[in-house]
């Protein structure tokens, strides 16, 4: 692709061409984007996590609702598959579909968890996750709790999550 600018300059009008791969200003044909409160992680796409997990405390024995959304960044419909954390001797965790109040927490630790099509440019609401430190927990002791969204379309992977930290 080629554009064209004109620069303005003390000493005359200067024509410069910019050549540039024609995907440079078009979106990705297929791109999950999953974030969590506070737009954690929107427009950051990297399968680990990386730059997209927010602290979060609990205290021994407290029940905290956790939200996580997707966004269709990519310029194609595409269908989503979701696959969530598991809990551990500290946390229990559960995942709830929250249109449905249905329980969907075996769907989500095998990834299997899909949602209708989705149109570029939209979102859509992931199931909840509902996370209990145990009375046992120790203080300092954290859970890294990531989806991943896998794109039907081609496989590509975006993922985000919260690191859920027990206090005194």
């Amino acid at each position: 692709m080629r554009r064209q600018i004109f620069l303005l300059a003390a000493v005359g009008v200067f024509m410069v061409t910019l050549l540039m791969p024609q995907d440079a200003l078009a979106p990705p044909l297929y791109q999950p984007d999953v974030l969590v409160t506070n737009n954690v992680g929107r427009g950051v796409h990297d399968p680990t996590g990386a730059g997209e997990i927010k602290p979060v405390t609990i205290h021994r024995y407290q029940k905290k609702t956790l939200l996580f959304w997707n966004f269709n960044d990519g310029g194609n419909t595409d269908t989503f598959s979701y696959w969530g954390c598991t809990g551990t001797s500290d946390f229990m965790v559960t995942w709830r579909n929250s249109l449905t109040n249905t329980d969907v927490t075996q769907q989500v630790i095998s990834g299997t968890y899909t949602t209708p099509p989705l149109d570029p440019g939209w979102s859509e609401t992931l199931p909840d996750l509902h996370v209990k430190a145990r009375f046992s927990a120790a203080p300092g002791n954290h859970l890294t709790c990531r989806v991943l969204a896998t794109s039907a379309g081609d496989g590509t992977q975006d993922a985000a999550g919260y690191r859920i930290r027990v206090v005194a």
